[in-house]
Protein backbone atom coordinates (compact mmCIF):
# COMPACT_ATOMS: atom_id res chain seq x y z
CA UNK A 1 0.00 0.00 0.00
CA UNK A 2 1.39 3.35 -1.01
CA UNK A 3 0.99 6.46 1.10
CA UNK A 4 0.20 9.86 -0.38
CA UNK A 5 1.67 13.13 0.85
CA UNK A 6 0.40 16.55 -0.08
CA UNK A 7 2.55 19.65 0.26
CA UNK A 8 0.86 23.05 0.34
CA UNK A 9 3.01 26.05 -0.52
CA UNK A 10 2.84 29.21 1.57
CA UNK A 11 0.92 32.11 0.10
CA UNK A 12 3.25 34.78 -1.35
CA UNK A 13 1.82 37.46 0.96
CA UNK A 14 3.04 35.45 3.97
CA UNK A 15 6.47 34.92 2.45
CA UNK A 16 7.81 38.32 1.35
CA UNK A 17 11.26 37.93 -0.14
CA UNK A 18 11.33 34.23 0.78
CA UNK A 19 8.97 32.64 -1.74
CA UNK A 20 11.68 30.57 -3.41
CA UNK A 21 13.32 29.60 -0.10
CA UNK A 22 10.01 28.47 1.40
CA UNK A 23 9.17 26.47 -1.72
CA UNK A 24 12.63 24.88 -1.69
CA UNK A 25 12.10 23.65 1.88
CA UNK A 26 8.81 22.00 0.98
CA UNK A 27 10.18 20.60 -2.29
CA UNK A 28 13.20 19.07 -0.53
CA UNK A 29 10.97 17.48 2.09
CA UNK A 30 8.64 16.04 -0.53
CA UNK A 31 11.63 14.72 -2.49
CA UNK A 32 12.80 12.80 0.57
CA UNK A 33 9.36 11.30 1.04
CA UNK A 34 9.28 10.31 -2.62
CA UNK A 35 12.68 8.64 -2.21
CA UNK A 36 11.06 6.56 0.55
CA UNK A 37 8.26 5.44 -1.78
CA UNK A 38 5.58 7.95 -0.83
CA UNK A 39 3.43 9.36 -3.63
CA UNK A 40 3.79 13.13 -3.49
CA UNK A 41 1.88 16.12 -4.78
CA UNK A 42 2.45 19.83 -4.24
CA UNK A 43 -0.13 22.56 -4.65
CA UNK A 44 -0.39 26.30 -4.05
CA UNK A 45 -2.62 27.44 -1.20
CA UNK A 46 -5.22 29.14 -3.41
CA UNK A 47 -5.74 26.02 -5.54
CA UNK A 48 -5.86 23.88 -2.40
CA UNK A 49 -8.50 26.11 -0.80
CA UNK A 50 -10.71 26.46 -3.86
CA UNK A 51 -10.16 23.25 -5.79
CA UNK A 52 -11.67 19.80 -5.50
CA UNK A 53 -10.82 17.71 -2.43
CA UNK A 54 -7.49 15.92 -2.66
CA UNK A 55 -6.75 12.57 -1.12
CA UNK A 56 -3.72 12.49 1.16
CA UNK A 57 -2.55 10.48 4.12
CA UNK A 58 -0.03 13.07 5.17
CA UNK A 59 -0.23 16.84 4.64
CA UNK A 60 2.72 19.19 4.89
CA UNK A 61 1.11 22.63 5.00
CA UNK A 62 3.05 25.85 4.78
CA UNK A 63 -0.16 27.79 4.07
CA UNK A 64 -1.39 30.40 6.50
CA UNK A 65 -4.45 32.05 4.96
CA UNK A 66 -7.90 31.53 6.45
CA UNK A 67 -9.40 29.80 3.38
CA UNK A 68 -6.54 27.32 3.13
CA UNK A 69 -6.65 26.65 6.87
CA UNK A 70 -10.39 26.00 6.68
CA UNK A 71 -9.78 23.43 3.94
CA UNK A 72 -6.86 21.95 5.87
CA UNK A 73 -9.10 21.42 8.90
CA UNK A 74 -11.58 19.60 6.66
CA UNK A 75 -8.83 17.37 5.29
CA UNK A 76 -7.70 16.60 8.83
CA UNK A 77 -11.25 15.72 9.84
CA UNK A 78 -11.28 13.32 6.89
CA UNK A 79 -8.41 11.39 8.47
CA UNK A 80 -5.26 12.94 7.02
CA UNK A 81 -2.38 13.67 9.34
CA UNK A 82 -1.11 17.23 9.08
CA UNK A 83 2.44 17.91 10.21
CA UNK A 84 1.23 21.36 11.31
CA UNK A 85 -2.48 21.27 11.98
CA UNK A 86 -4.79 24.07 10.97
CA UNK A 87 -5.27 24.85 14.65
CA UNK A 88 -1.53 25.02 15.36
CA UNK A 89 -1.01 27.36 12.41
CA UNK A 90 -3.94 29.54 13.45
CA UNK A 91 -2.60 29.70 17.00
CA UNK A 92 0.52 31.38 15.60
CA UNK A 93 -1.46 34.34 14.25
CA UNK A 94 -0.28 37.50 15.97
CA UNK A 95 -3.72 38.32 17.34
CA UNK A 96 -3.76 35.06 19.29
CA UNK A 97 -0.08 35.19 20.25
CA UNK A 98 -0.62 38.58 21.86
CA UNK A 99 -3.48 37.22 23.98
CA UNK A 100 -1.51 34.11 24.88
CA UNK A 101 1.58 36.14 25.73
CA UNK A 102 -0.37 38.55 27.89
CA UNK A 103 -1.93 35.67 29.81
CA UNK A 104 1.52 34.25 30.45
CA UNK A 105 2.61 37.57 31.95
CA UNK A 106 -0.56 38.17 33.98
CA UNK A 107 -0.54 34.64 35.41
CA UNK A 108 2.95 35.04 36.84
CA UNK A 109 2.70 35.54 40.61
CA UNK A 110 5.88 37.63 40.93
CA UNK A 111 5.16 39.99 38.04
CA UNK A 112 6.08 43.59 38.74
CA UNK A 113 5.39 46.37 36.30
CA UNK A 114 8.15 48.95 35.94
CA UNK A 115 6.93 52.50 36.44
CA UNK A 116 7.12 54.64 33.34
CA UNK A 117 9.12 57.86 33.75
CA UNK A 118 7.22 60.73 35.40
CA UNK A 119 4.43 58.47 36.66
CA UNK A 120 4.19 57.91 40.43
CA UNK A 121 4.01 54.30 41.61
Amino acid sequence: MSHRALGIYREPEFSPGKIEADAAILDATLSELKREGVEIQAIDAVSFASGPPLRADLVLPMCQGPRALKRLAEVEQGGAIAINSALSIRNCYRDLLAVWGWRQIVDKPNFTRPNPPNVPP
